[in-house]
């Protein structure tokens, strides 16, 4: 068991571990493979300063080998790959955060995963959950998830589903109220 703690991380070579811990204050940067074949957990914003990005590079990946993966992060950028295999993967967020899941990223958020972001990630289920967190999903299909084999999750305050939206499965939790646009 490895645990990480520095103001900022970038990871410029291969590493294989049982389990690791990573925490950031001002983000991290996958530039090559991390893989453990335990638990994952990376932090990218450890004091919720809204700093902390996970960049994840063209041709990197970030894989848990079936394990939990977990991902609190303020933003994310994946051009590689994030994989849990036939294990949840979990993003955390900040109270009060705002997101956006789908499109092109053009709507304001602090934490956007645009649609070819969604195809890059491989799990289980995956579940966003963002407890006092308002969140825009939009212009998915079916096919930018079909990589999560179970459910997608979605918990905040209040959601907001726009045009052109379609999983597979999906699960929704939220305390104040979902909208719903055609």
């Amino acid at each position: 068991h490895l645990v990480l703690d520095a103001e900022s991380i970038q990871l410029n070579s291969t590493l294989e571990l049982d389990s690791l811990r990573i925490f950031s204050q001002n983000g991290i940067m996958v530039n090559h493979n991390l893989t453990t074949r335990k638990y994952l957990y990376i932090d990218t914003d450890s004091y919720c300063n809204d700093t902390g990005t996970l960049w994840v590079r063209d041709g990197a990946h970030i894989r848990s080998s079936n394990t939990k993966l977990v991902v609190k992060t303020t933003d994310i950028r994946v051009d590689g790959y994030i994989n849990s295999g036939t294990a949840a993967m979990t993003y955390l967020f900040c109270p009060d955060h705002t997101l956006s899941i789908g499109g092109d990223g053009g709507l304001p958020a602090q934490f956007t995963l645009q649609r070819s972001e969604l195809q890059h990630l491989v799990a289980e289920n995956l579940f966003f959950q963002a407890v006092g967190a308002n969140i825009s999903v939009h212009h998915t299909v079916e096919s930018d998830t079909k990589a999560v084999s179970g459910t997608v999750t979605f918990v905040g305050r209040h959601i907001k589903f726009g045009d052109q939206t379609t999983f597979k499965r999906i699960n929704v939790s939220v305390n104040e109220g979902i909208d719903v646009n055609d």
